[in-house]
């Protein structure tokens, strides 16, 4: 042993002794405390809880001397799971269970780590199969058998594929909503996230993870803990710590914690927050928008049902406080601006439209990647006067300090033009009518057809 080791088992055996010479003099509680003092017992303490903790077990001891009991380890076990069991001055106790177990339970405070992994999803079954309904509404089997295919490729096995993780993205989310919903006081979700060379800033984690489905919102409020940095090559090899030091100074204990009130969250700069909101302003108009498009009558300017619904919708989405009445009122004036009657808002939502449809969801095969895509249509419909079908895509931007309005919307259309391909191809094998693609931003009341996508038959 070392000079400071042969020290500190000197101090343990002298305490020994004494607490063996004093075995039959002192009552169990005072003999057992005394030697716990003498170790140094309270300086392990992490808190007053723990000490409370071991304040309880001293009285079990004392309890048990009164009754003759003596030192009845089993009496001593019993007594302690009934006693955090009930909740009593053990009540600070740690329950590790998974998410499932957690369902109907209640907890202070709860703690959901490694939001970032990823489980076990990419091996390929050997079966696949879903219930299935057609257009008709009539139920149907889909069965396929691994066919060996490229990831991606648009196979009966891979359309089922997607469909079982899409379904497993699902679960974990509302597991996720499970376990979070479990806190009472506080809730504390935690991640391992790789941060990007060239921006320092955290990477956005895998979509297939549990932080996947809620990242935008995580990375408003989330404070980043760097790593304590690696020891020196030069260090000399240590030895892994088996004894618990007793008399090691306690200044170091909480040392790397940033003090109260301390910002912490590198990442969170406003732009990005603005971003965010801008986001969530763009979801609420287009729910809005889609619920006015299926009204007999549109109101004058946005109703009580509009504002409730829009208020859930972005509470929903995050935001609260200063910054979800903000946001709402952005889309309320969105939804003012497209229910004017001067401008082409109150045509594009017209229930007199044929075959109109909005938040249209269809499944496509790019043309180019040969990969099955899912694509949202946000406004589509054969207009009752000139028999021309629109595809309309809605954007809540605006211009840019300075920039006019041609400027702004050259190149919104060079942005979005790609994308309105797409779409224009999905429609294409579907209508047959004479096809016109256009943005119309809803913050503005503007409508910009992109004239050089323009079908004379989408046949």
């Amino acid at each position: 042993l070392s000079a400071d080791g042969r020290a500190r088992v000197a101090g343990l055996v002298s305490v020994m002794r004494r607490s063996r010479d004093q075995r039959d003099r002192l009552g169990l509680r005072a003999w057992m405390e005394q030697a716990w003092l003498d170790l140094g017992g309270p300086a392990t303490a992490a808190d007053a809880g723990a000490l409370a903790d071991a304040e309880s077990f001293f009285q079990l001891l004392e309890q048990a001397d009164q009754q003759g009991l003596g030192l009845d380890v089993t009496w001593l076990e019993r007594r302690l799971e009934k006693q955090f069991m009930n909740g009593g001055e053990a009540g600070g106790k740690v329950q590790i269970m998974t998410l499932h177990k957690a369902k109907g339970l209640e907890f202070d405070c709860v703690f959901i780590p490694q939001l970032s992994r990823v489980s076990r999803g990419d091996d390929r079954e050997l079966l696949l199969w879903d219930e299935h309904s057609g257009a008709d509404g009539e139920r149907s089997f889909l069965l396929a058998a691994d066919d060996h295919s490229e990831r991606g490729a648009p196979t009966l096995y891979n359309y089922l594929d997607k469909l079982r993780k899409d379904k497993s993205l699902l679960e974990g989310t509302r597991l996720l909503y499970v376990g979070a919903t479990r806190a009472v006081r506080r809730l504390v979700l935690s991640a391992s996230l790789t941060v990007d060379g060239a921006s320092g800033e955290p990477r956005a984690p895998a979509a297939r993870s549990l932080l996947g489905p809620i990242w935008p919102t995580f990375r408003q409020q989330m404070r980043l803990h760097e790593p304590d940095a690696a020891p020196a090559a030069t260090s000399p090899a240590v030895a892994p710590t088996r004894v618990l030091r007793l008399r090691a100074p306690v200044a170091s204990i909480g040392e790397s914690q940033a003090p109260a009130g301390t910002d912490t969250s590198g990442s969170n700069v406003p732009e990005r927050v603005r971003n965010y909101r801008e986001r969530c302003i763009g979801t609420a108009v287009h729910m809005a928008l889609d619920e006015l498009s299926r009204r007999e009558v549109l109101p004058a300017e946005p109703d009580g049902r509009v504002r409730e619904r829009s208020r859930a919708a972005l509470a929903g989405l995050g935001l609260w406080g200063r910054a979800l009445e903000e946001a709402l009122a952005a889309v309320e004036q969105s939804l003012r601006t497209t229910l004017a009657a001067a401008g082409p808002g109150r045509w594009i939502l017209s229930n007199r439209h044929h075959q109109a449809r909005s938040e249209w969801a269809l499944t496509c095969v790019d043309p180019v990647t040969g990969r099955i895509e899912d694509l949202v249509i946000d406004r589509t419909f054969v207009d009752c006067d000139s028999g021309i079908r629109w595809l309309i895509d809605y954007k809540n931007s605006r211009p840019e300090p300075g920039e006019t309005l041609d400027e702004f919307f050259s190149r919104q259309a060079g942005v979005y033009r790609e994308q309105l391909l797409r779409y224009r191809h999905a429609l294409r094998e579907l209508a047959h009518e004479p096809l016109r693609c256009a943005l119309y931003f809803t913050a503005l009341g503007q409508l910009y057809p992109l004239e050089e996508l323009e079908l004379a038959t989408a046949g």
